[in-house]
């Protein structure tokens, strides 16, 4: 199966090619493993073939098609979205497939659907996992041969479309658990992006931040940044609505910005409250410089005393990966369990 890890497109080559490409402006980055996948959906794009993108929820799957249609031979074509998780079963092949006229009470005159609205271009199924699986045998004949039947009709239609999917579950647990079938799975997986959550590329924050202001701050307001204290926090964040949650925060701390700079309290309001330790308490790397071992963990008990013991917040408060503060808490002697 084709993956987004499988070879290395990271070439100066590469880089340039889709560089070069307007399509790929809207996808801000500055990481290596965004510069990989744009690399690679670029080729993609180039070989016309279906496309599985998977990834979390707001991590900028429509993004990537839509580059990879505006790449392809079908970019002068329809560009269809279709939001598998909102049809209802009961639409579903009527809304892809279309009917004719008199085809059920209601139905006075013929209805082409999206796979005739998206004919020579490309076809986006966002959510593919949420296809009930008799629309997901009717795909599997559209990918095969081009062919569908419109909804009460007895002639077969056919289509010269791309399919680009996309998804946030495992498709392949979800074959095993027989809610998606697994030869319509191997026809969309052989060409597989994978896209990571932004936690795990958080030198893309601070960029992606800032396009983001500039494409959601009003005209008629001034520069707007963000304070060191606020970057900071937004790179320790979760976010574990990905993209879509870090321009949501940022569209409403906007509203709340004064003197032209947004604030850890703007972008995270809930938090005013004083449940945002990390406001009152550094990081380990802030203090860590001239203290010793003993104030080192006179530190660490304080987080753990100010979180009750929570290690998943003190890691966050302390500016390190959990797994590292178990072993300095280690290295001290000291147990969370104490605190809780």
């Amino acid at each position: 199966m084709g993956s987004s890890g499988n070879s290395d497109h990271s070439s100066n080559e590469h880089v340039e090619r889709y560089h070069q490409h307007a399509a790929f402006e809207p996808i801000v980055h500055k990481s290596d493993v965004m510069e990989r996948i744009c690399s690679i959906s670029y080729d993609y794009a180039r070989a016309d073939i279906p496309v599985l993108i998977t990834g979390e929820t707001g991590t900028g799957k429509e993004l990537i098609a839509k580059a990879i249609h505006a790449v392809s031979a079908r970019a002068d074509h329809p560009f269809v979205v279709v939001d598998c998780a909102a049809l209802p079963e009961t639409l579903m092949g009527n809304e892809l497939f279309g009917h004719e006229r008199g085809a059920y009470t209601g139905a006075d005159r013929k209805q082409p659907g999206l796979f005739a609205a998206a004919n020579k271009g490309t076809i986006f199924l966002d959510e593919i996992g949420e296809l009930p699986l008799s629309a997901q045998a009717a795909l599997l004949r559209v990918l095969q041969d081009g062919s569908y039947r419109p909804y009460g009709s007895v002639r077969q239609m056919n289509t010269d479309i791309r399919v680009i999917a996309a998804t946030n579950r495992d498709l392949q647990e979800a074959v095993v658990q027989k809610s998606f079938r697994l030869d319509l799975y191997h026809r969309i997986g052989s060409a597989v992006i994978h896209l990571p959550p932004l936690r795990s590329r958080k030198d893309d924050i601070p960029l992606l931040a800032r396009h983001l202001m500039g494409k959601l701050a009003p005209s008629d307001v001034g520069e707007i940044d963000v304070s060191p204290a606020a970057m900071s926090r937004l790179l320790r964040h979760r976010w574990e609505g990905n993209v879509r949650e870090l321009e949501n925060r940022l569209r409403s701390a906007i509203a709340l910005a004064s003197n032209g700079q947004i604030t850890v309290e703007d972008i995270f309001p809930e938090e005013i409250k004083g449940t945002d330790l990390s406001k009152e308490l550094p990081t380990l790397r802030t203090v860590r410089t001239g203290m010793s071992k003993d104030t080192e963990g006179q530190y660490l008990e304080n987080i753990l005393r100010e979180t009750n013991g929570n290690v998943s917040k003190a890691a966050e408060i302390v500016g390190v990966h959990r797994t590292h503060l178990y072993k300095l808490l280690r290295s001290h002697g000291i147990s969370p369990s104490q605190y809780r």
